[in-house]
Order: C-alpha cells, then sequence, then structure tokens
C-alpha cells in the first residue's frame, strides 16, 4: 500500500498514518494521558516527576496530532 492523500504525520511516528492509525494513536495517547493524570497525584518524588512528565508528554502529543485531524477534511 502507497501513501494515500488522506496520510497524515503524527508526532510519535516519522511515516505518514493512514486515518484510522492516527485516531486509535490519538485515543491511546489520551489513555495514557489519563492514567498519568492520576498517578501523579497518587505519588510522591520521583515517581510524581516521572509520572508528570509522561502525561505532559502525552499530552503534547495528542495536542500536537488532533488539530491535523480536524483541520483537513
Amino acid at each position: 500500500m502507497g501513501i494515500s492523500e488522506f496520510d497524515r504525520n503524527a508526532p510519535w511516528r516519522d511515516d505518514p498514518r493512514p486515518p484510522r492509525g492516527s485516531i486509535q494513536g490519538i485515543h491511546a495517547f489520551f489513555g495514557i494521558a489519563r492514567f498519568r493524570r492520576t498517578r501523579m497525584v497518587q505519588v510522591d518524588g520521583d515517581e510524581r516527576e516521572i509520572s508528570a512528565y509522561a502525561y505532559a508528554h502525552a499530552l503534547q502529543q495528542t495536542v500536537e496530532s488532533a488539530p491535523r485531524w480536524i483541520a483537513r477534511r
């Protein structure tokens, strides 16, 4: 399969992704962000810092990729 006009680059991949793959990735990063946000308030010390970083990273991946799909129809 080649690249179609509907494929878009996703922040977590170097190659263009089809809509289904990108939407699945966005959904996954929402779940990771939700888990890490919840985990941040449950732990202290290094684990809190790790969760805060992972939350910010997952949220950024989602924020960067969602508009690519919303803006292009």
